[in-house]
């Protein structure tokens, strides 16, 4: 346990979306960032940038479906693992995808 990590597309209700990456690590939470990229797209290959959001609920990790209180949607887009897990915390951080495996790139 501790290193798989989810990539959900957040639909909000006004239809605009956003990424969000979930990552697993050793507490009851998710260590949680959004993805920058254009029209809420997945790039693989390329180096994307993500910035801290709060923490969210583990069952984030594995949930599609509508958000509570009116907030959208979510649906799960990518899943795998993850590497060079020293950076998860930080406000801002860069990733790239390989396949089933997200690096953080430090």
């Amino acid at each position: 346990m501790g290193d798989r990590v989810t990539i959900s597309r957040h639909t909000l209700q006004d239809k605009s979306s956003h990424l969000d990456v979930f990552f697993e690590n050793s507490t009851d939470s998710l260590t949680t960032y959004e993805i920058f990229t254009p029209k809420s797209i997945l790039l693989f290959s390329e180096i994307l940038i993500c910035n801290k959001k709060h923490d969210h609920r583990k069952i984030y990790l594995d949930y599609e479906g509508e958000i509570s209180n009116n907030r959208g949607s979510i649906e799960v887009v990518w899943k795998g693992i993850y590497r060079n897990k020293k950076s998860i915390g930080q406000n801002k951080i860069s990733i790239f995808i390989l396949d089933e495996t997200l690096f953080i790139v430090e």
